[in-house]
C-alpha cells in the first residue's frame, strides 16, 4: 500500500497560486503536451498505492517488480561526468572525455549496458537555463546528478540515452529517472522548485508525497514542491531515507524511448536558486502483492431501496432517525449490508437544494447539496435494525459526477491508507482522460476537485455507466484493510445557480476494466 500517482496543488501554496506560477513562467502547456506522446500505463494502473497487474510474482519492491518487466535502471553511482557545460555555463568548459558534438552539456558515460553495450545520458538545456552556481552542476555525491538553477527561471532539458561508441541515441524498453528533494524557501510560494515532464509512461510517488502534482494528459505532468527545505535535508543515499525525503520523490518511467524533455523551474519570490537533484535510482518500497480486480467484495446498489432519508435531520423523513440508509449494498455471507451515512457538521453545516433528490438515482446513492455548502459524510456499513456496525475489507467505493456549473465546483477530499490506516484509501483511480484534478494535503487527505462544467442530464444511472463523459468525471477508491466507516468532505462552491449531486457507488470500470455486470 506504498504507491500511488497523485497530488496537483500547494498546501501553503493554494491552487490558485499554482496557476499564477504557471502564468508567470509563460508555460506553453499546448506546446507540450503536442511535443509529448500518448499517455500510456499499460504496465501498471496510473493512480495507486501499489504496482498493479501485469506485476504479479513474487517481488517484494517496487523495483523488483520493474526490474521483471525488463526496466533498465540508470546506474548513476558508477556513471562518470564526461561534460559539465550545461548551457555552456561550464563549471568544466573543457574536457578531453567530452564530445565536441555534446560540449555544451552535462554528460554522463555508463549510466546503463543494453543489448551488451554501454549506454550514456545526455542532457542539453534550451537558452531559458540560467544557472545560480554552476559549480553545483555535476555530480555532488556519487548517487545523484544534480543542476541548479536561478530564481524566476525555467529551462528545458532533453535527456537522452545514446550509445557510448556510436553517439547513436538508443531506445530503452522500459527505464525510469528518480528526481529528489522536491522543496522550496520557507515562505508562501518563495524558490518554489518545479518540473514538467513531457513523454511519460506514468510514474512512482507515495500515498502521502508533499510532491503537487498536475495531469495535463498526453503523457505530459507538472510537479512542484510544497513543503520548505535545506541542502541539509538532502538525501545522501536512495537506500537510505527518511520519511520526509521519501515524501518529496517523483519518479517519472518512460517506455520504448531514448528522449524525455524535463523542463524545470524556479519561482520568482525570494533571492538566489535551487539545485534540482535525480538520479537513477528507484526508491525501494515494498510491493503489496494483493491485485484488487481479481479478489473484492461486491458494492453495489443494484437490488436496494431507501429506507430513511434524513440527512442531517432535513427531511424529508423528519420523524426517523437522523441519516439517509441504503438497503443492501453488499451481500456477505448471505447477509444483507447497508449503508447509512451522516452528516458530521465540523466541516461545515450541510444544506440541500433540493431534499427530495437525496436518496437513489437509479442503481447508485444520491446526495443533493446547495451552493456554499460543504459538510463531513460519514459512511458506515450497518445491519439489523440496531445498525451495528460491519468491517468490510476489499471493496471499491466511486464518486460520480465530480463536475462544476459556471466557476463553481465540486470537490471531495479523503484520507489515505497511510494517513488513516485502514480506514483511508489503498488507491484511487482516474481515467486516463479525467476532468477530476487530485491534489495531496498536509493532512495526508487527497482532495479531487472537479475541472469542468456538467450538468444532470449527463449524470449515470448506475457504476456502470461506463462512458468516456461518465469516467472522466468519477474517482474510484479502494479499500484494503477491514473498516466499518469511511469519512469524506465534500464540497460544492457557491455561485451556481441550483444544487449538486453527489452521486456514490461500488466498484466501477475505471477500477478493473474487465469487471463483468
Amino acid at each position: 500500500m506504498w504507491f500511488q500517482a497523485v497530488a496537483s496543488c500547494f498546501v501553503s501554496l493554494p491552487l490558485a497560486a499554482s496557476a499564477a506560477f504557471l502564468s508567470k513562467r509563460g508555460f506553453d502547456i499546448d506546446e507540450d503536451a503536442r511535443r509529448a506522446n500518448e499517455f500510456v500505463a499499460g504496465f501498471y494502473s496510473r493512480h495507486k498505492d501499489q504496482l498493479m497487474q501485469p506485476f504479479q510474482g513474487p517481488e517484494t519492491t517496487i523495483v523488483d517488480a520493474f526490474l521483471r518487466e525488463g526496466g533498465i535502471m540508470l546506474d548513476f553511482a558508477h556513471a562518470k561526468v564526461a561534460c559539465n557545460n550545461l548551457g555552456g555555463y561550464g563549471p568544466n568548459l573543457t574536457l578531453r572525455t567530452c564530445p565536441d558534438a555534446t560540449a555544451e552539456s552535462i554528460r554522463m558515460n555508463g549510466v546503463a549496458t543494453y543489448n551488451g553495450t554501454q549506454v550514456d545520458l545526455i542532457i542539453v538545456a534550451d537558452e531559458g537555463y540560467d544557472p545560480n552556481h554552476i559549480d553545483n552542476n555535476g555530480k555532488p555525491t556519487r548517487y545523484f546528478g544534480q543542476i541548479n538553477m536561478k530564481k524566476n527561471r525555467e529551462s528545458t532539458m532533453v535527456f537522452t540515452t545514446v550509445y557510448h561508441t556510436t553517439g547513436e541515441p538508443v531506445v530503452l524498453p522500459l527505464t525510469a529517472i528518480t528526481i529528489w528533494d522536491f522543496d522550496m524557501g520557507g515562505s508562501e510560494g518563495k524558490l518554489v522548485e518545479q518540473a514538467t515532464v513531457t513523454n511519460m509512461s506514468g510514474y512512482f510517488m507515495p500515498s502521502d508525497t508533499k510532491v503537487g502534482h498536475v495531469d495535463y494528459a498526453n503523457g505530459t505532468h507538472y510537479f512542484f514542491a510544497t513543503e520548505y527545505g535545506t541542502e541539509a535535508d538532502n538525501p545522501t543515499r536512495p537506500t537510505n531515507l527518511t520519511t520526509v525525503q521519501e515524501q518529496k520523490v517523483v519518479t517519472p518511467v518512460f517506455k520504448e524511448t531514448s528522449t524525455w524533455n524535463i523542463t524545470f523551474a524556479v519561482s520568482e519570490k525570494g533571492s538566489g536558486g535551487r539545485n534540482f537533484l535525480f538520479g537513477g535510482d528507484i526508491p525501494a518500497f515494498p510491493l503489496n502483492p494483493n491485485h484488487p480486480c481479481e479478489d473484492y467484495t461486491v458494492t453495489w446498489f443494484q437490488n436496494s431501496a431507501v429506507m430513511y432519508s434524513n440527512l442531517a435531520g432535513k427531511g424529508p423523513d423528519t420523524d426517523g432517525n437522523q441519516g439517509l440508509k441504503i438497503s443492501n449494498f453488499v451481500q456477505l455471507d448471505g447477509r444483507s449490508i447497508d449503508l447509512l451515512v451522516v452528516v458530521y457538521e465540523d466541516f461545515g453545516d450541510y444544506k440541500a437544494w433540493d431534499i427530495s433528490k437525496n436518496g437513489l438515482r437509479g442503481s447508485l446513492m444520491n446526495i443533493n447539496f446547495a451552493p456554499g455548502v460543504k459538510a463531513r459524510l460519514n459512511f458506515t456499513f450497518v445491519e439489523g435494525e440496531d445498525e451495528t456496525p460491519v468491517e468490510l475489507d476489499k471493496f471499491f467505493v466511486t464518486f460520480f459526477d465530480i463536475d462544476g456549473e459556471k466557476d463553481t465546483v465540486e470537490s471531495l477530499s479523503i484520507n489515505t491508507s497511510r494517513a488513516a490506516g485502514h480506514h483511508g484509501y489503498a488507491q484511487y483511480y482516474l481515467s486516463n482522460d479525467s476532468t477530476v484534478i487530485p491534489t495531496a494535503l498536509e493532512t495526508g487527505e487527497t482532495n479531487f476537485s472537479a475541472s469542468k462544467k456538467g450538468n444532470e442530464d449527463e449524470n449515470p444511472h448506475d457504476q456502470f455507466d461506463n462512458t468516456p463523459l461518465v469516467d472522466s468525471e468519477a474517482v474510484t477508491f479502494y479499500f484494503l484493510g477491514k473498516t466499518s466507516t469511511i469519512s469524506v468532505n465534500y464540497a460544492v462552491e457557491a455561485g451556481a445557480w441550483a444544487g449538486r449531486n453527489v452521486l456514490v457507488g461500488g466498484i466501477s470500470p475505471i477500477a478493473c476494466a474487465d469487471i463483468a455486470t
